[in-house]
């Protein structure tokens, strides 16, 4: 792997009880995607909390992409318990978080889609595990990414 990006869905609005994403959260998915394609080529690996914030969002970048088939990991799927699919990893445990990486780490880029626990959680244990940078990076806010550039040991907070 040579690029990895930690993306939180974006805002969201609720309609007849279920989470939607707004029409100002798919605005920044499509420019979250319009700045991920600046970075890397189009040949990418996407991975999405099947929620449907997240999953909407996923659907955003997956049409910018090209790609056709979104996958879907548990591993992703923190934050409420209601609803949440077996084996959620609703506390955001990062270690969850990279043994899903680790498993799919022969593409040279990753994307995943996910929400506020793992967003707060998986840059910092990241950053200091695998970049050896040891420092804590902020939690993500809705619409944003994280940009791991593994070749240069950086990384960066866009859009």
């Amino acid at each position: 792997m040579k690029h990895l990006f930690l993306v939180r869905h974006g805002n969201y609005d609720s309609r007849q009880g279920e989470y939607h994403l707004s029409q100002g959260g798919k605005l920044e998915m499509e420019r979250l995607s319009t700045a991920i394609l600046q970075r890397v080529s189009p040949d990418l690996y996407l991975l999405s909390s099947s929620e449907n914030v997240a999953i909407e969002s996923a659907r955003v970048l997956a049409e910018k992409f090209g790609i056709k088939d979104i996958q879907e990991a548990v591993e992703l799927w923190s934050g409420n318990p209601q609803g949440a699919p077996t084996g959620a990893n609703i506390s955001g445990n990062p270690l969850l978080v990279q043994k899903l990486v680790e498993s799919v780490d022969e593409k040279d880029s990753i994307i995943l889609v996910s929400h506020k626990e793992i967003g707060e959680r998986y840059p910092t244990y990241f950053s200091r595990e695998k970049m050896k940078m040891d420092f804590r990076l902020p939690a993500l806010e809705k619409g944003r990414a994280f940009h791991f550039d593994l070749e240069k040991k950086a990384y960066e907070l866009i859009p």
